[in-house]
């Protein structure tokens, strides 16, 4: 309403100066429909969209400081417990009705009562509007009320009036029923909304001519639909009695009525009838003492004196309007309309996001309650103000704390005191931060606030944190939408290759919750949301507990002492509970309530509630594990959808309507029914959802893009542009890029080998980085997605007809990139130019990454790799693969062979046997080659015996040499276009009864070789 009463009091003035300025030169019927705006402006709250040159714009800083000054000081309620000053902490230092400083305890507000005796402490607090609001609005509504029973009866008892002491009186010709009403009735006049009739005195029969003037006089006023203006005009009377400008232009405009209708009916009658009609006039209106009833909608002749001569003065002089003046009211009234029916362009709008961040960094930075609640400090960090603890993460702009700087300075890993990041990433970017919501874009950049998993969370009922992280969140949405720059994310540009209906699904109607009963004996105050915003309006939700139970209610913050239960919970060991606030959730804002009790599956439930009239919790939806608000058709308002790997459905609102949109069952329309499908979670970037499909028969997946469009599913193909088998935007260090065709490359020709019949081979994406510090060693793993083309529509996978583009990913195991960090030392940042390509792995599902899950993989790099990566990384300070890794390899890939040379080289003679890996006890010396010995990586020794044992692979690439009397091994191995020679230095370990040193362990082997060679040549031995 203070919009309205701003706007409609500057063009009730605007009006009342355009009347004056043209009265004489603009006819009086051009004026009277100027009145009709300000009924549009006062009947329909509506404002046209926000511009710069509005009124409501230049008048929002003295709003804003009306505003400030009717606000009170905080309120505190739900009190707990009332000691002394004296022996409360610190109370001395608090002002009478203040909040006591410093308060160092776990819970509550301690007020220093009026006279200063007593500290009564609160459960929680409300920022609230000055009492007098609420005084105001009752007194209105009051007057509203009084004004509309003055309307109702007026009119009612003029025509109860009327219908007693009227006379039919035939008049032919005319199309009004005329009746006569011998007494009782100052005037004719017009009355009636549906069915019009006049009402004629004794006075207009005098005279043939005065009974024609009066009839065309309000059978104009009936062709004008005066009647029906004058009860809107009541109307506005009624509603906004308190507007003196109101009044004033309802009196303007009632005269404005009678002298357009004046110029109507002299224009009927002709320009011959002038002089008497006036006449006429002066002979019927009588001149009034009191004021005339403004809420009659009859069209009474009733005038003042002053009235009176300006409408007989108008009637005797034949003026000539001139159309210039009509051109220039229109244009001037005009001008007028859009300074009044615009909204308020938002003050904080800025030109881009770096002007907006410096802004929210000094605004958010000044935030914080009162004296001692250090719980509702924010600490901010930005690129020019960095923390000291750790650096921003790349494109991180704004990064928002909550608490003190003492809490924050002992583990910032936990993201506890984490509230929210804003981010600036690429416009197609391979990862996003986590729970990452993209705002828009500005053509180079996308824009996107970053928060925890989990809202910050304080159990039994202390819920500031989630109701900050709320309030931060939405102010840096607001700036930073408020960007010229900015533009929403659109749509693939492509047409969808699907297109599902909703407009069947069987809507749901939310149900309001149970009264509960309350629990029996002592009732313990939990706490309560903290309201700020009055998301909640003049109602508050509280916790406490009673009977091992806890309990939510909602109480009106000023009438109510104690919530009213409509929600429990047993929360047993283990169980927690918390809620935070919403806003334009399916048209609602409201509560959430999550809780997790430990007295069956460990489930985490979210329930959504708005308020009803009366102020009672209304159920909006349910969700388990991980729900999120996101506006999927971009309406402005939030749908509801679950955000876990089972995201299978979601809430939304069409049509005044409550609909859950199970997935499965609509995608089986389009695929065959059974067809598994995995969904990869709501995507707030894009607001969209990528997704898998799979019929039974065939192993291969094919992956598409969900969108909801306000009205239906959409499902989308993938027709990027793809350049080298990858997509343009991949901005990959090299590294991380080659490692990934080189691992879907050999995936794809080894398909070929298996007799799938595929042309070609993509990469979609290329995951976030997974890091894992093991053995002082440290690996990242980076998951890629990757497709294959088959080029005729029966070599493809069976799958839904329309969503077919050839296009599926062979297997359902994810492909992982496993690479090695060389010379990395803890706090050490990453830098993926360093990485070392380690090997390519596939997995189903998800991993726990863990220092056995690396162990694992690292054993499971083949042979020649594992020789090759052992030599490479050896002139960082720490091989990627340990001395006896790398010894086991070298064996391994010598087994691999057909035949191994062996040599011995000797003063006394020596001999060359080729033997047969797999003959003998070659086999099982083999796999204890390095269980027997501690292997570790040595120095080269400089001159060795020329006596020694050599191991060579048939193509004289790799080799492994031992001396006698020594632990020492050598390795070369040559990996074109060069040779690679390590040093490794094999110490019995004690493990064996047998001590025998590495050249005696396989001088055995030797052995074997030459008692097998003499004896297949037939030797004495």
């Amino acid at each position: 309403m203070k919009e309205i009463l701003i706007t409609s009091s500057a063009l009730i003035l605007a009006l009342l100066a355009l009347r004056r300025l043209f009265r004489r030169t603009l006819s009086r019927r051009a004026q009277y429909a100027l009145w009709g705006l300000v009924l549009l402006r006062l009947l329909i709250p509506a404002n046209l969209p926000a511009a710069d040159f509005s009124l409501l714009t230049a008048a929002e800083p003295v709003r804003q400081t009306v505003e400030n000054r009717l606000e009170a000081p905080r309120r505190y309620y739900s009190p707990m417990s009332t000691v002394p000053a004296a022996q409360f902490p610190a109370a001395d230092r608090a002002e009478p009705g203040h909040l006591v400083p410093d308060y160092a305890g776990s819970f509550g507000y301690p007020v220093l009562s009026e006279d200063g005796s007593t500290v009564t402490t609160y459960a929680s607090r409300l920022e609230t509007p000055f009492v007098w609001k609420d005084v105001l609005l009752t007194i209105w509504g009051v007057g509203t009320g009084v004004m509309a029973v003055w309307l109702l009866l007026s009119n009612l008892l003029f025509w109860r009036k009327l219908r007693k002491a009227r006379t039919p009186y035939p008049v032919e010709g005319f199309s009004l029923p005329v009746y006569l009403v011998e007494s009782g009735l100052p005037s004719p006049c017009l009355f009636g909304l549906f069915r019009p009739a006049v009402y004629l005195t004794p006075a207009a029969l005098r005279s043939p001519d005065s009974l024609r003037h009066v009839l065309a006089h309000e059978e104009t006023h009936a062709r004008h639909l005066d009647p029906l203006w004058s009860l809107l005009r009541a109307v506005c009377l009624t509603v906004y009695w308190f507007d003196p400008l109101v009044w004033w232009a309802a009196l303007a405009s009632r005269t404005d009525c009678e002298l357009a209708c004046d110029e109507g009916a002299l224009r009927r009658l002709g320009e011959a009838e002038r002089v008497s009609y006036g006449r006429t006039l002066l002979s019927l209106i009588p001149l009034r003492k009191a004021p005339a009833n403004p809420l009659l909608s009859a069209t009474t002749m009733t005038a003042g004196k002053r009235q009176l001569k300006d409408r007989i003065t108008r009637v005797a002089e034949n003026q000539v309007y001139l159309g210039r003046a009509l051109f220039a009211a229109v244009a001037l009234a005009a001008l007028v309309c859009a300074v009044t029916f615009t909204g308020a362009k938002k003050t904080d709008s800025f030109q881009d996001v770096d002007q907006a961040v410096a802004a929210l960094a000094e605004e958010l930075g000044n935030y914080g309650g009162p004296d001692g609640d250090i719980m509702s400090k924010l600490i901010i960090y930005t690129p020019e103000n960095p923390s000291e603890f750790f650096d921003l993460k790349d494109g991180e702009l704004l990064r928002v704390y909550w608490g003190s700087v003492y809490l924050l300075s002992g583990s910032l890993s936990n993201p506890m005191g984490w509230l929210c990041s804003l981010y600036r990433v690429d416009l197609e970017p391979d990862y996003l931060p986590q729970n990452m919501e993209i705002l828009g874009s500005d053509g180079q950049y996308q824009y996107g606030i970053s928060r925890p998993d989990w809202a910050p969370e304080i159990k039994r009922g202390r819920t500031e944190g989630m109701s900050l992280m709320n309030q931060v969140i939405d102010r840096i949405r607001e700036a930073v939408l408020s960007c010229k720059s900015l533009r929403p994310v659109d749509q693939p540009a492509w047409d969808a290759a699907v297109t599902i209906p909703l407009d069947g699904l069987e809507p749901y109607e939310p149900q309001e919750a149970e009264e509960l009963p309350f629990p029996y004996g002592y009732q313990n105050m939990l706490g309560g949301l903290e309201d700020p915003d009055h998301v909640l309006g003049e109602y508050g939700l509280m916790f406490f507990e009673g009977g091992g139970r806890v309990y939510a209610g909602v109480q009106h913050i000023a009438r109510s002492s104690f919530p009213t239960p409509f929600w429990s919970f047993l929360p047993g060991a283990g169980g927690s509970y918390s809620a935070s606030l919403f806003r334009n959730l399916l048209g609602h804002d409201g509560f959430c309530i999550t809780y997790n009790a430990n007295d069956g599956p460990r489930t985490v439930t979210h329930e959504y509630y708005y308020l009803n009239e009366e102020g009672w919790p209304v159920l909006l939806a349910r969700m388990e594990d991980y729900p999120q608000r996101m506006d999927l058709d971009g309406d402005g308002v939030d749908e509801l959808v679950s955000n876990d790997m089972y995201a299978d459905h979601f809430y939304f609102r069409q049509d005044g309507k409550y609909c859950k949109a199970d997935l499965r069952p609509l995608l089986w329309t389009v695929w065959p029914t059974g067809t598994a499908f995995r969904f990869d979670g709501w995507d707030p970037a894009t607001r969209s959802m990528p997704f898998r499909a799979q019929v039974s028969s065939d192993p291969s997946y094919q992956y598409r893009t969900l969108y909801f469009d306000g009205e239906n599913l959409l499902v989308y193909n993938d027709q990027r542009h793809f350049t080298d088998h990858m997509i343009g935007w991949f901005d990959e260090e090299f590294t991380v890029k080659d490692a990934a065709l080189t691992a879907v490359e050999e995936r794809f020709h080894a398909s070929r080998v298996e007799g799938a019949y595929c042309d070609d081979w993509r990469i979609t994406s290329i995951g976030e980085g997974y890091g894992v510090e093991v053995d002082g060693k440290f690996y990242v793993f980076r998951q890629v997605s990757y497709e294959f083309h088959t080029p005729e529509l029966q070599d493809a996978p069976a799958l839904g007809e329309g969503v077919q583009d050839h296009w599926a990913a062979p297997s359902s195991e994810d492909l992982w990139l496993m690479f090695y960090v060389p010379s990395w030392h803890s706090g050490d940042t990453v830098s993926y130019a360093d990485f070392v390509y380690l090997h390519s792995f596939q997995h189903e599902g998800r991993f726990t990454l863990s220092e056995e899950f690396v162990r694992q993989k690292l054993r499971e790099i083949p042979a020649l790799d594992t020789i090759y990566l052992g030599t490479a990384t050896l002139k960082a300070e720490t091989s990627v693969i340990s001395a006896a890794g790398l010894a086991q390899a070298v064996m391994d890939r010598l087994m691999e062979g057909d035949t191994i040379n062996m040599t011995l080289l000797a003063s006394e003679g020596g001999g060359r046997y080729d033997v047969d890996p797999q003959a003998g006890n070659w086999p099982s010396q083999a796999v204890s080659f390095t269980q027997r010995f501690d292997w570790s990586y040595a120095q080269d020794p400089g001159d060795v015996p020329a006596e020694s044992l050599l191991l060579i692979s048939p193509e004289g690439n790799l080799s492994l040499r031992f001396w006698p009397g020594r632990d020492l091994v050598l390795l070369n191995t040559r990996r074109a276009p060069q040779w690679d020679t390590i040093w490794l230095q094999a110490e019995p370990n004690g493990d064996s009864a047998d001590t025998t040193d590495i050249y005696g362990y396989m001088r055995r082997l030797y052995d074997e070789a030459e008692l097998d060679g003499l004896s297949k040549a037939g030797g004495d031995f």
